[in-house]
């Protein structure tokens, strides 16, 4: 445990490394945020340099993402019947829960657990963040045979909201090292959700196959991102939801991401996996003050499908009260 800093409010802020066999894991007390992914000493998570700028994370680097990631239509819930509108910070929707209020800005109760298990644990207020309910969330961060495990705890007294992710964009080459587009992507989804002009999913689900976005098998992720597709159109490259084969509800493998040296295997138990490929990255002030630029790093975003409370047919978040609910994601290294 290491101090680096404080927040707006004075809080302290430290960062934990959890480590076993090739893999180092940091990770911040502010937003249970990870800053370094190290693999056989190469970092291969986009991340800042100075803490401070964690504070705005408008890239979402490193990001745990509670209690609802990615977008919602008209930025608002329905819950039984009752409307709760939600903070609008993407065009007309809501992105990644709220900009200041969410989880992933506050300080976090660590308590570490030997060299490699990390147990973080925040309260969110009935409407704090927009969202309904008072919380209680649990992180759980494991490092074991060069694999991280990151597993996402609710418990609310009212119904509520949750569909949790992890926002690390990785570049298995080093997070200072050019871009993506070489590297190989197999995802195990033979559908996908595509969306409006906005993201916002249609509510279709759609095959892959003869399309740009299929990855049933390894493909290079530049040798169609500038395919004059209507999804890559519409989010400058890959920012899609694959819909992953044969859910259950156990975690499985669902994605595959390699360049070449190092293969990276993400497992999950939700039904969705969100690509993104950084479109929106260019001039990004990076760790090392290396300047992050467009398609930088992917992010691989385990889930259930954006906006399902707008779409009946998805699989939904919806938590009922004194219910606990987890959820699991591991990003395995070989």
């Amino acid at each position: 445990m290491k101090s680096i800093g404080f927040t707006k409010n004075n809080e302290e802020i430290f960062e934990y490394v959890i480590e076993d066999k090739d893999l180092q894991v940091t990770v911040l007390n502010y937003g249970a945020t990870v800053t370094k992914i190290v693999y056989q000493g190469v970092d291969v998570a986009l991340g800042y340099e100075n803490v401070e700028d964690y504070f705005d994370n408008g890239a979402a680097f490193g990001m745990s993402v509670m209690p609802n990631c990615n977008r919602v239509k008209g930025a608002e819930i329905t819950i039984d019947d009752k409307v709760y509108p939600l903070e609008v910070n993407d065009k007309t929707n809501n992105l990644h829960s709220h900009t200041t209020k969410s989880c992933q800005k506050k300080i976090y109760d660590v308590k570490k657990v030997g060299s490699n298990k990390l147990i973080c644990q925040v309260k969110q207020k009935h409407l704090e963040d927009n969202f309904p309910g008072n919380r209680e969330y649990e992180i759980v961060f494991v490092v074991e045979d060069n694999a991280l495990y990151q597993s996402f705890s609710c418990v609310s007294d009212a119904k509520t909201i949750f569909n949790p992710t992890q926002h690390t964009y990785f570049n298995l080459d080093g997070h200072d090292q050019k871009n993506i587009l070489n590297h190989q992507l197999k995802i195990n989804a033979d559908y996908y959700t595509p969306t409006d002009k906005d993201l916002i999913p249609t509510g279709e689900i759609l095959l892959v196959a003869d399309t740009a976005v299929d990855f049933r098998e390894f493909k290079a992720i530049g040798k169609d991102i500038r395919k004059d597709y209507l999804p890559l159109i519409y989010g400058k490259g890959y920012d899609l939801n694959f819909v992953i084969n044969g859910y259950n509800g156990n975690l499985q493998e669902v994605g595959y991401l390699t360049n070449g040296r190092i293969l990276m295997t993400v497992e999950s138990d939700q039904p969705g996996l969100q690509i993104y490929t950084g479109n929106y990255l260019g001039d990004q002030l990076g760790k090392g003050n290396y300047i992050y630029q467009e398609n930088g790093g992917i992010a691989m975003e385990t889930q259930l499908f954006p906006d399902n409370n707008h779409k009946g047919h998805f699989f939904s978040s919806i938590l009922n009260a004194n219910e606990k609910k987890t959820y699991n994601v591991v990003y395995r290294f070989n």
